[in-house]
Parts: structure tokens; sequence; C-alpha cells
């Protein structure tokens, strides 16, 4: 289904930093808009660093010097109990302070060096014109019918690469930006393979559970839970299955024994999705696109798993074909799978809250105890 022998010779190349950064100048002239991140720290990055750093400093010496007194104390003693709680909190205080500090300084320095990896550009353009392949850093509005692709007020695909030729395939990463916040604008980043079928399929959701959280996937839609479908074997142990109701017979003849095996040995890490005439696999972190294993495995996917999907698609439609030829009745339409959208809101939020409601009412505990001690 693709390139019959890749050639991965640009990913072991010496690294040539001046044809690089001619590249990189050329490219740069193309990026849409939404890419071009602020250098400025957004509002909530200077909360985070103004507000709670202070709070690192301040606060660890006093938790430190209230477990010191609280490990002389013997349970017995009537200031034990309220040291202890002054200790949990002030501990409690400061780790989700220096959480917050910690995503917030992750998220700004990964979002102001993503785009200048001037050396995926370089590899990643050399390899696209040895396998008859097109790459492009940066590709805004890609026009495709999963709801990943419409999942924020801005999204757009980079450091992707897509075939030329039939069977189309693209594979990279997705930018999605929700346009949420108080003067400031959440985003996120993945993985993603598009697979191009030539036949139109019900569509069919599968969120792995190798890279979810307990009561909480990564996907950015949820399925109604009553369109969950079971299949034989251990693939439930791997895969949440989501169909129409009206087609989940359909969806037990598409995914039969050897396809269930293809997913469970290629994929079991990655999300997946069947949408008309599409298959697409998603990743919940970007794929590092300037690693030759990385760009490997993604094609294997898109060689294995994606023909064995082509074939069952093909299937597929002939028994539809051969039950109208037999006059048997014609399947029930199914109507557009509408999936219920999941709010989500960043973790930076999450956790300022958490810290705010639990540990306010504990700092004052803390501050009286460790203030009666110290007059002692």
């Amino acid at each position: 289904m693709t390139i019959a022998r890749p050639d991965y010779a640009a990913f072991d190349a010496p690294y040539d930093r001046a044809a690089a950064s001619s590249l990189a100048a050329t490219l740069r002239a193309t990026r849409p808009t939404s890419f071009k991140q602020p250098s400025a720290l957004s509002f909530i990055d200077v909360i985070a660093l103004v507000a709670f750093i202070p709070v690192i400093v301040v606060f660890l010496p006093l938790t430190i010097s209230v477990w010191g007194q609280v490990s002389q104390m013997t349970s017995s003693n009537s200031n034990y109990s309220g040291l202890l709680t002054a200790a949990l909190t002030l501990t409690w205080f400061v780790l989700g302070s220096a959480a917050f500090i910690w995503y917030t300084i992750h998220r700004y320095v990964g979002r102001a060096r993503k785009y200048r990896d001037v050396e995926t550009w370089w590899r990643l353009q050399r390899f696209a014109e040895s396998n008859n392949l097109l790459f492009s850093p940066w590709t805004a509005g890609p026009s495709y019918p999963s709801r990943f692709f419409r999942s924020g007020a801005t999204v757009a695909s980079y450091d992707h690469l897509r075939a030329q030729a039939d069977p189309f395939f693209d594979m990279g990463n997705l930018f999605t930006n929700t346009g949420e916040g108080d003067g400031h604008t959440f985003d996120r980043r993945w993985g993603f393979i598009a697979i191009h079928l030539d036949r139109e399929l019900p569509q069919i959701v599968l969120d792995a559970k190798a890279n979810g959280r307990v009561g909480y996937g990564n996907l950015p839609v949820v399925p109604e839970s009553e369109q969950v479908l079971s299949l034989e074997g251990d693939f439930n142990d791997h895969f949440t299955l989501y169909a129409p109701l009206q087609a989940q017979r359909d969806a037990l003849f598409i995914f039969t024994p050897d396809l269930m095996a293809l997913f469970i040995d290629e994929i079991s890490t990655l999300d997946a999705e069947i949408v008309g005439e599409w298959l697409f696999v998603y990743s919940t972190t970007p794929f590092d696109m300037r690693r030759r294993d990385v760009v490997e495995r993604l094609l294997r996917i898109v060689e294995v798993v994606g023909t064995k999907t082509r074939d069952r698609a093909e299937r597929f439609v002939r028994s539809e074909t051969h039950r109208e030829a037999a006059g048997l009745p014609a399947p029930v339409p199914v109507p557009v799978f509408l999936l219920g959208l999941r709010k989500r809101y960043p973790k930076a939020i999450v956790v300022a809250i958490v810290v705010a409601v639990l540990s306010v009412p504990g700092l004052i505990t803390a501050i009286v105890a460790f203030t009666a001690g110290s007059g002692r």
C-alpha cells in the first residue's frame, strides 16, 4: 500500500546546518498565523511564576521546620496532632504549587521550542524527495471528516508527510487551539495518521486503554456509553469500541479476528477512528518525526493496518451489494454518528483550584499551630 522499499538515508545522513537554515527560512515564510506563537508569557504564565514561586520560597523552609518539630514530638504530646496537620497541609501546598510551576514552564518551553526544530524539517524534506512524498511543516485547517480535526477554534497539521498518489495517506502531528480562557488560549497537540479507504464505512471509534486514565480517556470527543460494542477474544482488554447502534452488526463484520489481531499488535497504544472513507490513528502525544524508527513505525501502520482495513472495507461493500442482488432487505441507513463532546479544562486550572480549595483552610491551621509552637 505504501512505498515498496522506503529510502531512510535522510535520517542517517550528517546534518547540514547551512542547508537546513536555508530551507527553514523558506518554510517560515509559509507559516500560518496560528503557529506564530507569542514570545511573551501569557496572563496565566505570569500568575504561576509571580505568585507560586514566592510560595515555594516562603513555605518550603516553613514546611521543613514544622516537619522537624513533628519528628521531635511523641504522639502523646498535646501539640502533636496540630503540628502534624500543619506539616501535611504545608507539604501538599508546596507540592501543588511546584506542580503548577512545572506545568507552566514545561508548556511554555515546549511551545516556544516546538516550531524551531530546523533539523526535523531538513530531514523530512530530504526523506520526502527520496520517496515521492510531500512534506509540509504546516498545513492550516486540514479538511478531514473526523471531529479531531474540528475540535478547536484553530486546527492545523504540522511536520507531516503525505502521499502524492493513490492510495493516499497523511501522517504527522496535529495542533488544536480551543480559543478559550481569560486572555489566553489553550492548545493541544496530537500525532495522527490518515488513511484513505476508497469505501465508505459506518463510523467506529477505538479508544485504546493503554494510553488512558482511570475514568477519563484521552479522546477529545466521547461517544455515548450505550454505543460500546464488545468483541471476541482479548480485544476488549486493549480497546473500547464504539459503533452506532444501527451499525453494530456491520462493525462485527468489519472487525474480524485477523483485523483485531493487527490492531492489537500494531496500535494497541494508539486510538483509532473510522469515518466514511477514512481510517484515522491518533497518538496522545506528537510523533517525533525526526527519528527514523518513528517514521518506520508509522509507515508500517499505513502498510499493514491500512491495507487490511481497506480489504475489509471492500468486502463490506461487496457484501451489501450481494444482499441487494439476492433480493434481501436493504440495510437500515445509518445516521451520522454524533459524538458527544467532553469539556476539557487545562491541567493548570485544575491544579490551581485543587490546591486552593484543599490548602487554604489547612494553611490557617498550619500557621496558627506553628505560631503557638514557636511561642513556647
